[in-house]
Protein backbone atom coordinates (compact mmCIF):
# COMPACT_ATOMS: atom_id res chain seq x y z
CA UNK A 1 0.00 0.00 0.00
CA UNK A 2 2.75 2.40 1.01
CA UNK A 3 4.70 1.80 -2.31
CA UNK A 4 1.35 2.53 -4.22
CA UNK A 5 0.79 5.63 -2.45
CA UNK A 6 4.11 7.14 -2.48
CA UNK A 7 5.16 5.94 -6.21
CA UNK A 8 1.81 5.71 -7.67
CA UNK A 9 0.66 2.20 -9.25
CA UNK A 10 1.83 2.06 -12.36
CA UNK A 11 5.28 3.60 -11.11
CA UNK A 12 5.40 0.41 -8.65
CA UNK A 13 6.97 -2.60 -9.62
CA UNK A 14 7.09 -6.19 -8.31
CA UNK A 15 10.53 -5.60 -7.26
CA UNK A 16 9.94 -2.03 -5.20
CA UNK A 17 7.02 -4.17 -3.47
CA UNK A 18 9.32 -7.09 -2.79
CA UNK A 19 11.50 -5.34 -1.74
CA UNK A 20 10.02 -3.57 0.82
CA UNK A 21 8.26 -6.76 2.34
CA UNK A 22 11.98 -7.85 2.29
CA UNK A 23 11.25 -10.40 -0.24
CA UNK A 24 12.75 -11.66 -3.53
CA UNK A 25 10.70 -10.79 -6.85
CA UNK A 26 9.98 -14.16 -7.55
CA UNK A 27 8.78 -14.92 -3.85
CA UNK A 28 6.18 -12.37 -4.47
CA UNK A 29 5.19 -13.54 -7.91
CA UNK A 30 4.80 -16.81 -6.65
CA UNK A 31 1.93 -15.75 -4.18
CA UNK A 32 0.88 -12.99 -6.50
CA UNK A 33 0.36 -12.65 -10.60
CA UNK A 34 0.70 -9.33 -10.27
CA UNK A 35 0.38 -5.97 -9.29
CA UNK A 36 -3.44 -6.17 -10.25
CA UNK A 37 -3.92 -9.29 -7.20
CA UNK A 38 -1.93 -7.33 -4.94
CA UNK A 39 -4.42 -4.61 -5.09
CA UNK A 40 -7.03 -6.84 -5.07
CA UNK A 41 -5.71 -8.66 -2.02
CA UNK A 42 -5.17 -5.03 -0.47
CA UNK A 43 -9.00 -4.24 -1.09
CA UNK A 44 -10.60 -7.58 0.31
CA UNK A 45 -10.49 -5.21 4.61
CA UNK A 46 -11.45 -2.58 2.83
CA UNK A 47 -14.61 -4.47 1.36
CA UNK A 48 -14.69 -6.35 4.41
CA UNK A 49 -15.04 -2.91 6.49
CA UNK A 50 -17.80 -1.56 4.34
CA UNK A 51 -19.91 -4.83 4.41
CA UNK A 52 -19.38 -4.57 8.51
CA UNK A 53 -21.05 -0.91 8.25
CA UNK A 54 -23.87 -1.76 6.11
CA UNK A 55 -24.68 -4.73 8.54
CA UNK A 56 -24.68 -2.52 11.79
CA UNK A 57 -26.67 0.58 10.16
CA UNK A 58 -29.05 -2.08 8.77
CA UNK A 59 -29.54 -3.52 12.48
CA UNK A 60 -30.02 -0.20 14.03
CA UNK A 61 -34.37 -0.12 15.28
CA UNK A 62 -35.39 3.13 13.93
CA UNK A 63 -34.85 5.52 11.17
CA UNK A 64 -32.57 7.75 13.09
CA UNK A 65 -30.54 5.24 14.71
CA UNK A 66 -29.93 3.55 11.02
CA UNK A 67 -28.81 7.35 9.68
CA UNK A 68 -26.73 8.20 12.79
CA UNK A 69 -25.23 4.40 12.38
CA UNK A 70 -24.66 4.96 8.51
CA UNK A 71 -23.13 8.74 8.83
CA UNK A 72 -20.46 7.80 11.97
CA UNK A 73 -19.53 4.69 10.39
CA UNK A 74 -18.93 6.00 6.68
CA UNK A 75 -17.10 8.99 8.11
CA UNK A 76 -14.59 6.53 9.99
CA UNK A 77 -14.40 4.46 7.07
CA UNK A 78 -13.30 6.91 4.93
CA UNK A 79 -10.57 8.41 7.80
CA UNK A 80 -9.67 4.62 8.14
CA UNK A 81 -9.18 4.05 4.59
CA UNK A 82 -8.07 6.84 3.36
CA UNK A 83 -4.65 6.26 1.36
CA UNK A 84 -6.69 3.53 -0.27
CA UNK A 85 -8.95 6.36 -1.20
CA UNK A 86 -6.26 8.22 -2.61
CA UNK A 87 -4.66 5.60 -4.38
CA UNK A 88 -7.47 5.11 -6.30
CA UNK A 89 -8.21 8.86 -7.20
CA UNK A 90 -4.81 9.15 -8.24
CA UNK A 91 -4.65 6.17 -10.54
CA UNK A 92 -8.33 6.13 -12.56
CA UNK A 93 -7.30 3.50 -14.50
CA UNK A 94 -8.17 1.72 -11.07
CA UNK A 95 -10.90 3.00 -9.94
CA UNK A 96 -13.18 0.91 -11.71
CA UNK A 97 -11.14 -2.05 -10.16
CA UNK A 98 -11.66 -1.06 -6.74
CA UNK A 99 -15.48 0.33 -7.40
CA UNK A 100 -16.15 -3.03 -8.48
CA UNK A 101 -14.65 -4.62 -5.41
CA UNK A 102 -16.42 -2.36 -2.99
CA UNK A 103 -19.21 -0.77 -4.14
CA UNK A 104 -22.10 -2.44 -5.73
CA UNK A 105 -25.63 -2.50 -5.88
CA UNK A 106 -26.39 -4.16 -2.85
CA UNK A 107 -24.61 -1.37 -1.02
CA UNK A 108 -26.32 1.25 -2.84
CA UNK A 109 -29.43 -0.60 -2.00
CA UNK A 110 -28.82 -0.54 1.57
CA UNK A 111 -27.51 3.03 1.92
CA UNK A 112 -30.79 4.25 0.18
CA UNK A 113 -33.08 2.42 2.93
CA UNK A 114 -30.69 3.03 5.83
CA UNK A 115 -30.89 7.16 5.15
CA UNK A 116 -34.54 6.90 3.07
CA UNK A 117 -36.10 4.14 3.93
CA UNK A 118 -37.67 1.74 1.06
CA UNK A 119 -39.22 3.98 -1.37
CA UNK A 120 -36.81 7.00 -1.76
CA UNK A 121 -37.69 10.08 -3.91
CA UNK A 122 -35.48 10.65 -7.28
CA UNK A 123 -33.71 13.55 -5.03
CA UNK A 124 -32.86 10.71 -2.77
CA UNK A 125 -32.07 7.93 -4.58
CA UNK A 126 -29.54 10.77 -6.40
CA UNK A 127 -27.75 11.80 -3.36
CA UNK A 128 -26.99 8.23 -2.65
CA UNK A 129 -25.14 7.91 -5.52
CA UNK A 130 -23.03 10.96 -4.92
CA UNK A 131 -21.41 9.38 -1.83
CA UNK A 132 -19.83 7.42 -4.75
CA UNK A 133 -17.70 10.19 -5.38
CA UNK A 134 -16.59 11.22 -1.58
CA UNK A 135 -13.34 8.86 -2.00
CA UNK A 136 -12.11 10.67 -5.06
CA UNK A 137 -12.33 13.79 -2.50
CA UNK A 138 -10.70 12.76 -0.11
CA UNK A 139 -7.13 12.50 -2.44
CA UNK A 140 -8.58 16.36 -3.15
CA UNK A 141 -8.01 17.61 0.92
CA UNK A 142 -4.50 16.29 0.84
CA UNK A 143 -3.26 16.13 4.38
CA UNK A 144 -5.84 18.03 6.42
CA UNK A 145 -5.54 17.27 9.66
CA UNK A 146 -7.67 14.09 10.17
CA UNK A 147 -10.57 16.46 13.11
CA UNK A 148 -11.08 18.76 10.05
CA UNK A 149 -11.19 16.22 7.52
CA UNK A 150 -13.60 14.53 9.97
CA UNK A 151 -15.76 17.66 10.14
CA UNK A 152 -16.36 18.29 6.96
CA UNK A 153 -17.57 14.75 5.56
CA UNK A 154 -19.59 14.87 8.84
CA UNK A 155 -21.25 17.91 7.43
CA UNK A 156 -21.67 16.46 3.81
CA UNK A 157 -22.90 13.47 4.84
CA UNK A 158 -25.78 15.47 7.10
CA UNK A 159 -26.54 17.37 4.13
CA UNK A 160 -27.01 14.26 1.79
CA UNK A 161 -29.48 12.35 4.66
CA UNK A 162 -30.89 15.57 4.83
CA UNK A 163 -32.06 15.68 0.70
CA UNK A 164 -35.50 14.76 0.29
Amino acid sequence: MRQFRDRGYDATSLQDIADEIGLTKSAVFYHFRGKQEILRELAEPVRRDLAELMARASAATTPEERVESMIAGWVEYLITWRDVMRITAQQPALRADVQSIICNDEIFRVVTECLFGPNPTPDQSFAVYTTAALPQGIWALGDMPEDQMRALLERALRRIAAVR
